[in-house]
């Protein structure tokens, strides 16, 4: 006699219900780290998926795991599968990309016109590239309080909002300045407010770091350090890599999040596409109680706040 044995569903813990993931789509052939969240997650289970490999599993709480994953090369969206003693089936959770294109900003990278390509604002400037990035050098030493906000913009790589963009910025702190040089680095808008005398009014989300320490976030919808986040201390100088994801969802607001990563250098591409040190990251949408894009285009933009040459960008991606 043969005897078929049935699965049966573990009745004592409920299915497991998967929420969101920290990067619905990410690149094919890359490490990288990915935080889910749901409930009834239990330290045992088990997650699938064709779209990656588990290099390792983090139980943080029923409600939050932590994977640190290999993406296939293969392009498509992927389901997902929990596993509890129950299983359940996150259909079309996660999407393979292909890899944007790195635009590289050192002397001898992609090839840029200064006066089309990149936009400045403020008081008299000369925008250098040099062997290790872009850089921009101002006349004035100190923040102009009554003049135009200064910055260093890259217009002509604007997406629209919604796009399900993720943008990717590898920056650093110019070696042999003195740490108390601030700056921001992050996401400008159009429209753009060029009217108000405070520097960050004219971008929509940027980080702002007072060596060696990311301090917080600053942008047109936010008046302080709003959903600030302290004490994390990065390498000096700091060689860093932000990533912003823009994901609209339903309500129409964007959800998107944040990862900031250390490097260990920014020489080449394969130091650009190092994610293996998070220094920190975060749902943009939980900052300051809720935080939704206002402008219609984004972009990568450089804000330097004192002094001159004490900070440098090296590459971006738009993916």
């Amino acid at each position: 006699m043969t005897i078929n044995f049935i699965p049966v569903a573990n009745v004592d813990f409920p299915a497991p219900y998967f929420s969101q993931i920290s990067t619905p789509k990410i690149a094919n052939n890359i490490n990288s780290t990915l935080e889910i969240e749901g409930s009834f997650f239990t330290p045992n289970m088990t997650v699938q998926s064709g779209a990656f490999s588990i290099n390792s599993f983090d139980f943080i709480s029923d409600n939050k795991v932590i994977l640190n994953v290999s993406t296939t090369s293969i392009l498509g969206q992927y389901n997902i599968l929990f596993n509890n003693g129950t299983q359940t089936t996150a259909t079309n959770a996660i999407e393979i990309v292909e890899l944007g294109e790195w635009i590289d900003l050192r002397s001898g990278g992609t090839p840029l016109d200064l006066t089309a390509d990149v936009t400045t604002t403020g008081v008299a400037q000369e925008i250098i590239r040099t062997s290790q990035g872009m850089t921009l050098v101002r006349n004035n030493v100190n923040f102009p309080q009554n003049s135009l906000a200064e910055s260093l913009a890259f217009e002509k790589y604007k997406f629209k909002k919604g796009n399900n963009t993720t943008v990717e910025i590898v920056f650093y702190n110019y070696p042999g300045e003195a740490i108390g040089l601030n700056y921001m680095v992050g996401l400008g808008k159009n429209p753009r407010n060029l009217n108000s005398t405070t520097q960050f009014f004219e971008t929509e989300l940027v980080l702002y770091f007072d060596p060696p320490d990311f301090i917080g976030f600053y942008g047109d919808r936010t008046f302080s350090s709003f959903g600030s986040i302290n004490n994390i201390t990065t390498t000096y100088p700091g060689y860093l890599k932000v990533k912003f994801t823009n994901d609209l969802n339903t309500e129409g607001r964007d959800v998107g999040q944040f990862f900031l990563y250390s490097l260990p250098t920014v020489e080449d591409e394969a130091d650009w596409n190092d994610e293996s040190n998070l220094i920190s990251s975060g749902f943009i949408f939980s900052l300051g109680g809720g935080f939704a894009f206002s402008g219609e285009e984004l972009f990568p933009i450089l804000l330097p706040k004192s002094g001159a040459q004490n900070n440098v960008i090296t590459a971006f991606r738009l993916t």
